[in-house]
């Protein structure tokens, strides 16, 4: 049994019309929907969080109690941080965490919160198979990427940002369950026009169906070949 954890409503839209999934394949679950399909010959349960970081965490440790995965895929897309990546670039998250915790008593030095932080070993993925992917730091907060924080997360060396990541991860971590989060990065923040939210929900809109085919098409099932002859092997 393999898990994909989905975050927000966007994205299952376009994961849900991608496989053609209609109202009666959909079923419930505490947090939100899941439905069942077939990859490689492989069973996979593709299930819903929303996209706060509560949600996130406790829908990983539903499907990790409940489902039993050999690994949580976590695929959707993200806000672009780093110069160096472009929109459409997917980001295999090297290291996750939150960026938003404000601990005013000990205050962090680094931008994580320290039990935050998850660091991936990522040696089974053959990243010479993938195109356009590339291994980054992913920073996650209850926030968009946006002109306020865009310096803030660059000055730490983020490749990209979403919402609900740096909870998956750590709860999979927690869990001592193996997890890889693949993010597409649908959208920049531009300082030169002053609606660039307006601009980035566009762009985000527009693109979340094109990185979600990618992602499910493509990358999924050669994530899913590295892991089981790569990881499982030497397990």
């Amino acid at each position: 049994m393999y898990c994909v954890q989905i975050f927000s409503s966007v994205d299952w839209k376009a994961t849900k019309k991608f496989f053609k999934i209609y109202p009666q394949d959909i079923k419930n679950y505490p947090i939100d929907q899941y439905f069942q399909h077939i990859i490689n010959g492989e069973k996979f349960i593709f299930y819903r969080s929303n996209g706060t970081k509560t949600t996130s965490a406790a829908a990983a440790q539903y499907a990790i109690l409940t489902w039993k995965p050999k690994i949580i895929f976590v695929l959707g897309t993200c806000g672009g941080v780093s110069v160096h990546f472009k929109k459409l670039d997917i980001v295999i998250a090297s290291l996750t965490g939150h960026y938003d915790c404000n601990n005013k008593m000990t205050p962090d030095k680094e931008i994580f919160y320290k039990k935050t932080k998850v660091n991936f070993d990522n040696s089974w993925i053959d990243f010479k198979s993938l195109s356009d992917v590339h291994s980054g730091i992913v920073g996650s907060a209850d926030q968009d990427v946006s002109i306020d924080n865009i310096d803030y997360l660059r000055q730490n060396n983020l490749a990209a940002a979403d919402w609900g990541s740096g909870s998956a991860a750590a709860i999979c971590h927690l869990n001592k369950v193996p997890c890889c989060i693949a993010l597409g990065i649908t959208d920049f923040p531009d300082k030169t026009k002053n609606n660039s939210i307006s601009n980035q929900k566009s762009e985000y809109l527009k693109n979340s169906p094109t990185i979600m085919k990618k992602l499910i098409n493509n990358i999924l099932p050669t994530l899913l070949t590295n892991f089981q002859n790569n990881y499982e092997t030497r397990s």
